[in-house]
C-alpha cells in the first residue's frame, strides 16, 4: 500500500501502492524520494502489486502522475525516462526495503533508507489517510530534508542472518518437539529422564515397545524428530565451518568461554 510523488522541476517522489483498498490505519512500508542534478526530486514507496509515481516541481506543483509495477527494474526504468541524473533516492525502511535498496543502488541511484516511524509520526496530522496524500507527504518531508536515515545491512550481513535463524528455528523446533513427546509419555507412566546427545530416539522405542497403539502415533513423531535432527545438522555444519574461516569469529573465540555458537 503506498502512494508516490515525484518532483521534476526541483524535486520529485515515487510511492507504491497496493493494488488492493487500503484502510486509515494503513501505513507504507516504503518510501523513496530521489534528488537530480535538475533540481527534481522522485520518492518511492514499497508494499503494494504497483507503485505511483507523482511529479512536482520545487515549488510543490504537481507535474506527473504514472503507476508501475513494484520492481526494481520497473522503477529506475521510469525514473531514467525523465532524463534525470538522481541526487538522492529515499526508501521507507521495511519487509522489501532492503531488496530495493540493493537493486536501486546497483544500477546507479544513490539511495537513502529512512526510518518508518518517523515517516509515520509526522504524517498522523493528516485528515485524509490515503495513499496519494501519504506520498505527497512523504514526498514534501524528503524535499525538504525531514527525514532519518538508518543504516541498510549488506548482502553477506542478510545471508549470514538467515543461516543464524533458520538455525535457531529448527533448534527450537527440535526441542518443542522433544518436550511434548516427554509430556505425552508421562501420562502412561513412562519417562525419558536423562539421555545423552543422539539417544533420544532410542530411549522413547524402548520406552513405547510393545504398546502398539503408542507405537502408531510416537513413530510418526519420531520421523518427524530425525528429519528436523537432520536438518539442524546441516545448517549447524554451515554455521561451524562459516565461524572457522572468519578472522574476526576467531579472534572473539579467544576470550574465555567463547566457542563457535557463542551468543
Amino acid at each position: 500500500m503506498g502512494g508516490i510523488r515525484a518532483f521534476r522541476g526541483r524535486y520529485q517522489a515515487i510511492k507504491r501502492i497496493d493494488s488492493h483498498q487500503r484502510c486509515d490505519r494503513c501505513t507504507p512500508a516504503c518510501d523513496a524520494t530521489l534528488g537530480n542534478d535538475d533540481g527534481s526530486l522522485r520518492r518511492t514507496g514499497r508494499v503494494g502489486a504497483e507503485t505511483s509515481v507523482c511529479v512536482v516541481d520545487e515549488t510543490g506543483k504537481l507535474l506527473k502522475e504514472a503507476k508501475v509495477p513494484t520492481e526494481p527494474g520497473s522503477i529506475a526504468s521510469l525514473l531514467a525516462k525523465g532524463g534525470y541524473v538522481c541526487k538522492r533516492v529515499g526508501l521507507e525502511a521495511g519487509p522489501m526495503s532492503q531488496w530495493l535498496y540493493a537493486e536501486l543502488a546497483a544500477v546507479g541511484l544513490p539511495v537513502i533508507c529512512v526510518e518508518a516511524q518517523h515517516m509515520r509520526s509526522a504524517l498522523a496530522a493528516q485528515r485524509n489517510k490515503t495513499d496519494r496524500n501519504d506520498a505527497r507527504g512523504i514526498a514534501q518531508m524528503m524535499r525538504v530534508g525531514l527525514y532519518r536515515p538508518v543504516h541498510v545491512k549488506t548482502l553477506q550481513s542478510q545471508e549470514h542472518r538467515l543461516l543464524l535463524t533458520a538455525r535457531k528455528l529448527l533448534q527450537a523446533k527440535l526441542l518443542d518437539l522433544e518436550a511434548d513427546l516427554r509430556g505425552t509419555l508421562k501420562n502412561f507412566g513412562l519417562r525419558v529422564g536423562v539421555v545423552g546427545k543422539g539417544g533420544f530416539r532410542q530411549r522413547v522405542r524402548e520406552l513405547i515397545e510393545g504398546r502398539e497403539a503408542l507405537t502408531g502415533v510416537m513413530s510418526a513423531l519420531l520421523e518427524a524428530h530425525a528429519a528436523l535432527q537432520t536438518q539442524y545438522n546441516i545448517l549447524h555444519k554451515r554455521l561451524l565451518d562459516l565461524v572457522r574461516d572468519d578472522p574476526l569469529c576467531r579472534r572473539l573465540m579467544t576470550a574465555p568461554g567463547i566457542g563457535e555458537t557463542a551468543t
